[in-house]
């Protein structure tokens, strides 16, 4: 009789055999260890980058009745110098291409530069991970180390490893780069036709004649007036925002003298008459035969004066065309590309508020606020800020995406378009196959939410689509989504677990084309004094998280809280840049660093480099930065980064100290510190929420 080892070895020779005769490394569920065919010779040549693709073969279950096709799969690797054994490079690889292969998995490692960095070996493991509902890691499954060589290669200097190298950023940077690149360049063009199409969803055109209207008035009905209270604070953001996207100058003051050249801004001059104060805006996109209309409009509403302005005409190499002193409506000339006009201030309208239209025209009470709204002296200067937008057809089989970022609470998604053709639609925030992503599906029957990559929700939404379709997602600081969509005058409610916010904003078209669609993505805390960035210890619900504690005792309801588990520095980085094109805040709370711990020697210089970008930006911008010590645990060693905090000149909540963590090794007070030796329980998150509002007390005024 065999007995249980020749048993192990013979499995061992038979996955080793289909390994050799395939080129692919495969995995022995039983024993863990990753068998690389003699075929794969080298892992690359020092200083490669994208250049080899190492293929894995998986059975589907694993350990303890797993299913591989429901985790998330990575691969952790470390490149080691042969010159110096102490340098060493660790690094992830998110497998985005997993499938299922029979009783197998399949899955695939594109070689980064990270891993190619050295002369020497790379190490790795396969990494499989499942979250909860909290986005904590529920279950984890590793493999056991495999290593390939890499050859020795000539590098003309030695670079320096920054953001942008770290191999697992530079990919989910890559997963947005075809269709983002399409999106940054629509979002200039396309600025004024996105915002009144998303206004359009609450008052939309009435003639159906309209270019670049949405014709959904007549289909929708009493639908859209229903919906418009559910998200009328949607479209004062967005006017908010759009308030400053048109690059105001200063006031020019003149005298009361007929004839008097008057130049703005680049540096072309006009023969004007004016009062004693005038602004010139930045650039419109027009075309030839827009009609413009300018107005001003009493706070009270029941009243709409016309309004005297300079309108400056250029053509589409910003060339001066024409200008004239008109009162209301204006009529684009032949050859007008691009209107800036100038508005003239006194002190008679105090509370009277700019109306600026292109082809919509309205009555006194149904109006839609559009352009420059409250452009007055005390508005201006301030600073520019972008919307994450996009106009114009949704093609069959397209993508698009509006920016990446970790924005956790109190953001909306709209979408709005005349249907063409329909089948499948998507739209969410994420990559579609790591956790925290969350999505909604919609077809011709069915509304499907995805809460997470394997936990998802399937409900009938009994509407016929055709004609308009809206999308609206409202997701709030409870990981929970209030979902509408509209079709054709008739509209479905549902709220569903949602927890998606790392990676894409997007919509996908599944054989549905949509034209005059506008999508347009925000958060209600952009304006807030607080923006906080951190990690898992951000959780909203689970009282085992400080920020958790923080909300439910009702504070940091209006805070920006921008997070994941499992995130390091770079990656909270990235998302504070992005964020920092839709507003700016008083404060930025930065307590990062429990994913980047210390060596045994010195800081972690990933989380340094970025604990300094963040300060100098502050600096930059006239922001205060509030720091965090990060505990010590068991497993994280994080006292150089402490000391670094603590003699950095700012502000900082000493979470360390206050749960008895400033010692390597240090278990924390007793009942503090969770079984996982890595996050608080119920009792030390509370300690930290109180050790924050104590150290930063401004967390109680939002």
């Amino acid at each position: 009789m065999a007995t249980a080892l020749d048993l192990l070895m013979s499995a061992k020779e038979d996955v080793n055999l289909l390994s050799e005769q395939s080129d692919i490394c495969t995995i022995d569920a039983k024993t863990r260890i990753i068998f690389v065919p003699s075929t794969i010779v080298v892992g690359g040549v020092q200083s490669d980058k994208n250049a080899e693709r190492i293929k894995f073969s998986c059975p589907k279950i694993v350990g303890d009745n797993l299913d591989l096709s429901k985790f998330s799969v990575r691969i952790n690797f470390e490149n080691v110098s042969s010159v110096d054994f102490n340098v060493s490079i660790k690094d992830q690889y998110i497998c985005d291409d997993v499938a299922v292969d029979g009783e197998n998995v399949t899955f695939s490692w594109l070689i980064g530069r990270n891993a190619a960095r050295n002369m020497g070996t790379v190490r790795f493991i396969v990494c499989a991970v499942k979250t909860d509902s909290d986005s904590n890691i529920s279950v984890e499954w590793n493999t056991a180390i495999a290593e390939v060589p890499v050859l020795e290669g000539i590098e003309i200097d030695q670079p320096q490893i920054g953001q942008e190298e770290k191999d697992v950023i530079n990919q989910l940077l890559e997963l947005t780069k075809n269709t983002s690149a399409e999106a940054v360049q629509n979002v200039n063009s396309a600025k004024e036709q996105a915002i009144k199409d998303i206004q359009s969803v609450s008052q939309p055109d009435t003639t159906l004649t309209i270019e670049g209207g949405l014709a959904e008035a007549k289909a929708t009905g009493e639908a859209i007036g229903s919906l418009k209270e559910d998200i009328e604070y949607f479209k004062d953001d967005v006017t908010k925002a759009f308030n400053v996207t048109e690059n105001l100058y200063n006031p020019h003051s003149f005298t009361n003298t007929k004839g008097i050249a008057l130049t703005i801004a680049d540096g072309t001059e006009y023969a004007d008459s004016t009062t004693v104060n005038a602004i010139t805006t930045g650039y419109f996109d027009t075309n030839e035969g827009d009609v413009w209309r300018f107005y001003r409009w009493n706070t009270a509403k029941d009243n709409i004066y016309e309004l005297e302005v300079r309108v400056h005409w250029f053509d589409e190499n910003g060339k001066y065309i024409n200008g004239a002193i008109i009162t209301g409506d204006v009529t684009a000339p032949k050859n007008a590309r691009r209107l800036r006009f100038t508005e003239k201030f006194t002190s008679l309208y105090p509370t009277l508020d700019v109306m600026v239209t292109k082809n919509y025209s309205f009555g006194l009470n149904d109006y839609v606020p559009y352009g420059i709204k409250q452009l007055k002296e005390s508005f201006l200067p301030k600073k520019t800020y972008e919307l994450a937008q996009r106009s114009g057809t949704l093609h069959r089989n397209e993508s698009w995406v509006l920016e990446n970022n970790n924005i956790m609470a109190r953001k909306v998604f709209v979408l709005s378009g005349i249907v063409s053709s329909f089948l499948t639609l998507e739209m969410g925030h994420g990559t579609k196959t790591n956790s925290p992503s969350s999505w909604v599906v919609v077809d011709n029957e069915n509304i499907t939410v995805y809460s997470t990559p394997t936990n998802k929700v399937t409900l009938a939404h009994g509407l016929s689509i055709k004609n308009t379709i809206q999308l609206i997602i409202e997701v709030g600081a409870n990981y929970k989504a209030k979902i509408t969509l509209l079709s054709n005058g008739e509209k479905y409610n549902t709220e569903q677990d949602w927890d998606g916010n790392i990676g894409n904003i997007f919509v996908n078209s599944v054989n549905t084309e949509l034209v005059n669609c506008a999508v347009s993505w925000t958060c209600k805390n952009y304006s807030s004094k607080i923006w906080a960035y951190g990690d898992s210890y951000f959780g909203m619900t689970n009282k085992a998280r400080w920020i958790a504690q923080l909300l439910s005792n009702g504070y940091g309801t209006d805070m920006l809280i921008d997070g994941y588990p499992g995130r390091g520095s770079d990656d909270a980085y990235n998302s504070l840049q992005t964020t920092l094109k839709h507003g700016k805040p008083k404060y930025i709370l930065w307590a990062m660093g429990m994913n980047n711990p210390d060596n045994e020697s010195s800081v972690n210089k990933n989380w340094n480099n970025r604990f300094n970008d963040v300060k100098k930006l502050c600096e930059e911008n006239d922001i205060t930065l509030i720091g965090c010590t990060i505990p010590n645990t068991p497993t994280q060693f994080n006292s150089y980064k402490n000391n670094v905090v603590r003699n950095a000149g700012i502000k900082y909540i000493d979470f360390a100290k206050s749960v008895g963590a400033e010692h390597k090794g240090d278990s924390w007070y007793d009942g503090m510190l969770s079984s996982d030796n890595v996050h608080p329980t119920e009792k030390g998150a509370m300690t930290l929420y109180l050790q924050a509002l104590a150290d930063f007390p401004e967390l109680a005024s939002v």
